[in-house]
């Protein structure tokens, strides 16, 4: 009965743990060690007492598989949620090209230097670094009047298709199998990492630890 309170008292003690850190974020040492309590507790109180060292190690293993466990499916749905994300840019990246395309060719009708250096300010300004029209060099102008308005102007004209634009940019849209495999190799390289953290470590021997006192009745 003892064995079965420290299982019950892990399993909802790691639920509750996956349910703080998805919806919150919050990852506290304090978390694992709810974990740890909870099923020392459980395990006295359906043992009745009779606790054991034997008792108090499986108790203990008990708790580092449910946070471990807890820690590991959260952090999946959030790498999922993340890859999944990456699709959705990548499949409306020609629409979003296609716009950006349209807004400059309204932005620069003749193709003249101060249109250009007009819409390089506008560009640099979008994305935080303000950038005076006058402070792009002839170099920055030649180089987008020759590499990137070209494109703008198939784009906005609708000769780029939506394939031609991602296999000239590299964009997957949908993912292989192989792609699926690397991922998932990189999510357990990330996941491993976060495990062997020093907090990380702590918070797991602390709640193993209390687990282990409160069904031993040490």
């Amino acid at each position: 009965m003892g064995l079965l309170g420290g299982f019950i008292g892990a399993l909802v003690g790691s639920a509750i743990y996956f349910f703080i850190y998805k919806f919150t974020g919050l990852h506290l040492k304090l978390l694992a060690l709810g974990v740890g309590g909870l099923a020392g507790w459980f395990t006295e109180l359906m043992g009745k007492g009779e606790g054991s060292k034997e008792l108090g190690g499986i108790t203990a293993v008990l708790v580092l598989a449910g946070v471990i466990g807890a820690q590991y499916f959260v952090a999946l749905g959030l790498w999922h949620k993340i890859v999944d994300e990456q699709l959705k840019y990548a499949q409306s990246a020609y629409a979003n090209a296609v716009v950006e395309a349209k807004e400059a060719i309204k932005m620069i009708p003749t193709g003249s230097d101060a249109e250009i250096r007009r819409y390089l300010a506008k560009q640099s300004d979008e994305s935080g670094v303000k950038i005076n029209p006058a402070d792009f060099d002839e170099n920055d102008v030649k180089e987008f009047r020759e590499n990137q308005l070209p494109e703008y102007r198939e784009l906005a004209n609708g000769q780029i298709t939506k394939e031609q634009y991602e296999s000239t940019h590299e964009i997957k849209t949908t993912e292989t199998q192989a792609d699926k495999d690397t991922k998932e190799d990189t999510f357990k390289s990330v996941f491993l990492l976060l495990l062997m953290s020093k907090t990380n470590i702590f918070s797991l021997v602390a709640a193993a630890a209390l687990a282990f006192k409160l069904s031993t009745n040490a």
